[in-house]
């Protein structure tokens, strides 16, 4: 299963033509979006918001609150009540603490969200960046208050970087918990768009944002080439291997894809039937597995 990621609506694509694109996602078989409340400012809520009038009960949305912001019980109120008007809906199917913080007490946190579940402004409740240990608390919790738990956790998790296997994926599995990773084409990189000894292709991420591939180091590097060297060998591109990795891992539900143009959706949506061997995950497995 896939979900169609947001993070960069309203940024370079004219809005009508991200409409188009998100209208073109769901015709495919993509009825779950992934949105947050600080993407783009708020804008792509609000384009989502216009794409799905007419078929909202096709489509389920998925958006978070919690990343820049606090999430204490004012900040979660008030983000909730801007995404629903951004989104101009009356619920909110999965929503998303983006960020685990300290300084707020869980209690506070969960009974909050709780609240709004009852109310029937949230269907679901789920959390992102959250280590294993997080989680744990977060249940014990929801176990003690009799609140409404979290369903799903949304990590960064690719090919490259696997620290989400360390312990919340152990955890999610154990708890029967949704994971929904981000980033599975590491901003492009796992696109292959990306060279040690070339400059950034123009327009994107890689050229705009300068620390990004400032991140990449030499080993980095070494272990896409031979990403590659395993995609040519199995016939399918370097993007299919990393969707199709993640697809064909236990624990993940869906897999959190981005799109710039409408072009881009029907190869990314072909992935879900395309048949990788268990040799090539196991090849993938050996080359990038982390550090014991």
């Amino acid at each position: 299963m896939l979900t169609l990621g947001s993070n960069n609506f309203g940024m370079q694509v004219p809005e009508d033509e991200t409409i188009r694109m998100i209208n073109k996602a769901v015709d495919l078989g993509i009825n779950s979006i992934d949105t947050a409340d600080i993407y783009t400012d708020g804008r792509s809520e609000e384009i989502i918001g216009r794409a799905v009038q007419g078929n909202r009960n096709d489509v389920i949305l998925a958006t978070k609150v919690g990343y820049e912001e606090s999430i204490s019980r004012k900040d979660i109120i008030a983000g909730v009540k801007r995404s629903l008007e951004r989104l101009r809906t009356d619920y909110i199917d999965l929503f998303y603490i983006h960020a685990f913080h300290e300084e707020t007490p869980l209690e506070e946190t969960m009974s909050t969200l709780n609240e709004l579940v009852q109310q029937g402004k949230l269907r679901q409740i789920a959390c992102s960046n959250f280590s294993g240990a997080q989680m744990r608390r977060a249940r014990e919790v929801c176990e003690s208050g009799g609140y409404a738990q979290f369903i799903a956790d949304q990590p960064e998790y690719n090919m490259i970087r696997r620290g989400a296997e360390t312990d919340v994926i152990p955890y999610c599995l154990r708890e029967d918990m949704g994971v929904f990773p981000y980033s599975p084409l590491m901003g492009g990189l796992l696109v292959g768009k990306y060279s040690k000894d070339l400059p950034a292709p123009a327009g994107s991420r890689g050229a705009y944002h300068q620390g990004f591939l400032a991140s990449v180091d030499a080993t980095t590097y070494e272990r896409l080439e031979r990403l590659k060297a395993i995609a040519a060998g199995a016939d399918i591109s370097l993007m299919e291997l990393a969707v199709g990795w993640l697809l064909k891992k236990e624990a993940v539900t869906s897999v959190v894809v981005g799109a710039s143009k409408e072009a881009q959706l029907p190869e990314t949506v072909a992935i879900v039937d395309r048949s990788i061997t268990d040799d090539v995950i196991r090849n993938v497995d050996r080359l990038t597995r982390p550090a014991s």
